[in-house]
């Protein structure tokens, strides 16, 4: 089985986002998701495709700043296992 991954950078880091289908570039207006998706991580909007389908939009430096987050919290707990060992 092929995969595509799109590889994105924020902030100096990397990081690749496995995707099921590549459909190419579109010009889009974001529309906020509202209140009750309010502080939805990962998610920064939504869009109406020509279509007529949503797509959701999503907040690469968020998730980019998440994942740098979770490495270092899994470094320091291997580290502090290495070290207790």
């Amino acid at each position: 089985m092929r995969e595509n991954v799109v590889v994105v950078q924020y902030a100096g880091r990397r990081a690749g986002l496995v995707v099921d289908k590549l459909m190419g570039e579109f010009q889009t207006v974001i529309r906020p998701l509202g209140e009750v998706f309010n502080g939805l991580d990962g998610i920064s909007g939504f869009t109406i495709l020509g279509n007529g389908n949503v797509a959701l939009i999503l907040d690469v430096p968020g998730l980019v700043r998440r994942v740098a987050g979770s490495e270092g919290r899994r470094n320091a707990r291997a580290a502090n296992y290495a070290v207790t060992e």
